[in-house]
């Protein structure tokens, strides 16, 4: 029975993220990927001092196995890298990438 769910859930995703995912590059392989956060006002404090630009995405685990920390990615020409994998699901991984790190006054501590 769980895996007629989970059959049914994955059939259903699968449609949701061929509709909203954009493409991407991950770690130099094409995948699509859901962007979450990435309009508006971007920059934030980062967790030391200093300020970087972020966002988060969704990557399906089918398309990346294994995500890292620093691991580049590609969207519309930007490049971010991975700064933590935030959750994840049986689904996909939800990722929190950053850009533009920036340190505060008299550099990192």
């Amino acid at each position: 029975m769980a895996g007629t769910l989970q059959t049914s859930m994955t059939a259903a995703l699968d449609r949701f993220w061929d509709n909203a995912a954009v493409s991407a590059t991950y770690n130099g392989s094409s995948v699509t990927v859901l962007a979450d956060d990435f309009g508006g006002d971007r920059e934030r404090e980062a967790p030391a001092d200093g300020h970087m630009a972020v966002g988060s995405i969704e990557v399906k685990k089918d398309d990346v196995s294994s995500p890292a920390y620093r691991d580049p990615v590609v969207i519309d020409g930007t490049t971010y890298r991975v700064l933590k994998i935030e959750s994840h699901d049986w689904y996909s991984w939800k990722l929190v990438l950053y850009r533009d790190e920036r340190p505060g006054p008299g550099g990192r501590r």
